[in-house]
């Protein structure tokens, strides 16, 4: 797949998940209309009440796939997809549901994955050659339509990222920036604590440092590279 063919997909599959959760929105607010009173509401629903406006805890996590585009190293034009063709990442996440609208929080991705075609011809150790990357950072999810059966919702974030190399003996690390994460999804209501529902991710980023645990340098040609991932997310709202 040439860099032109990956902008488009990787570029495109986040247009679609965005238009998607615009288009749950619009149809829910179009929806027919229901005179409810505030009283017959249920607690959930009541995002400007009281309880409703108090922060509270909320914990989630996803499962996925990932796909990766762009390059480790501009200067050898060697693609993250040479070593790491499919990740499978295990999203942890945490923070501060605010009025209900706002999340803000940390999340954790531990993605252990397949071998590219590169370092999977280069690996001839005994024991193999696995790799994982590791993923770290903050963010920030605003949420159209709390408390109700459909709930769009889109976020940004920024972190850290490093791709490993495992061996026996150890194994090489890149390691650098995620600038920025776009994300956006559709919270599916399970219970009055309880969401699930699709999601899917863009993030673009730049590995800085390469090296292992005794050594690390900067190469002079750095590139650009993207995550596109998907998958299904749960969250549960602990203190509301």
């Amino acid at each position: 797949m040439d860099r032109t063919t990956a902008s488009a997909v990787f570029w495109g599959g986040l247009g679609m998940c965005l238009a998607t959760s615009a288009a749950a929105s619009a149809a829910e607010a179009d929806g027919p209309a229901v005179a409810v009173a505030d009283e017959d509401r249920p607690p959930a629903a009541k995002a400007d009440s009281p309880a409703g406006l108090r922060p509270s805890f909320e914990a989630g996590a996803r499962l996925g796939l990932g796909v990766p585009f762009g390059g480790v190293d501009a200067g050898n034009k060697d693609a993250v997809g040479e070593t790491m063709s499919l990740m499978v990442p295990i999203w942890l996440e945490a923070g501060v549901r605010i009025r209900q609208k706002w999340h803000v929080g940390l999340y954790l991705v531990i993605g252990p994955g397949t071998l590219g075609g590169g370092l999977n011809a280069a690996c001839s150790l005994p024991d193999g050659c696995h790799v994982v990357d590791i993923q770290f950072g903050a963010s920030a999810h605003y949420h159209a339509r709390p408390g109700k059966t459909f709930d769009p919702w889109v976020g940004v974030g920024a972190g850290h990222e490093w791709l490993s190399i495992l061996t026996s003996g150890g194994g090489p690390t890149a390691d650098g920036w995620t600038w920025l994460l776009i994300e956006s999804g559709v919270e599916i209501k399970a219970s009055e604590r309880a969401v699930w529902g699709p999601f899917v991710t863009a993030s673009l980023g730049r590995y800085e440092s390469f090296g292992n645990r005794f050594l690390a340098a900067r190469p002079p040609d750095l590139a650009l590279h993207e995550w596109l991932m998907l998958g299904v997310r749960v969250a549960y709202d602990f203190l509301h």
